[in-house]
């Protein structure tokens, strides 16, 4: 499976990647079109702007009405970029293979459109070249920032290959 090499350490493990996988096991779907979640998310005035360096207000409402948002733009793109690659490549993934402590077997796809990739490809290797000048570089050890920008780098690779 292609999300067990990046699912782990800066992929999947913060507590936007918890806000994204809600969003999954609340919502039936098991096919998401990434205009929906991009929709959904309210990220479409970042993507316009083509910047993930500073979050505004983000998040997705759930059908009880309330409100989970997202505290870096930038984790929602990399848990993003990181699903929608094992989607593209291996057909989908199962909340349970996301979450080891859920008990939800829901398996879905994400669908992206060429322009979608591109974005999520953009937006992963500005980062990996200005880790710096994004806000999660206030909250990450320096060697952390480096190698979570090095990854970034080689899931932007792994998504070129994969249009």
């Amino acid at each position: 499976m292609y999300i067990d090499k990046w699912w782990g350490d800066y992929f999947g493990s913060t507590e936007d990647s918890a806000v994204l996988l809600d969003y999954f096991a609340k919502d039936g779907a098991a096919e998401y079109p990434l205009s929906k979640i991009f929709s959904d998310f309210g990220l479409y005035e970042q993507i316009q702007w083509g910047d993930f360096r500073e979050t505004e207000e983000i998040g997705f409402t759930d059908e009880d009405g309330r409100t989970h948002e997202i505290d870096m733009a930038m984790n929602l793109m990399m848990d993003l970029a990181a699903v929608t690659l094992e989607s593209v490549c291996g057909g989908g993934v199962s909340l349970s293979e996301l979450d080891e402590n859920t008990l939800n077997p829901k398996r879905f796809v994400i669908q992206p459109d060429e322009d979608e990739l591109d974005c999520l490809i953009e937006t992963l290797l500005d980062f990996s070249e200005n880790p710096e000048e994004y806000e999660l570089a206030d909250f990450c050890a320096p060697d952390d920032l480096r190698e979570m920008a090095a990854q970034c780098k080689d899931l932007a690779y792994a998504l070129k290959e994969a249009l």
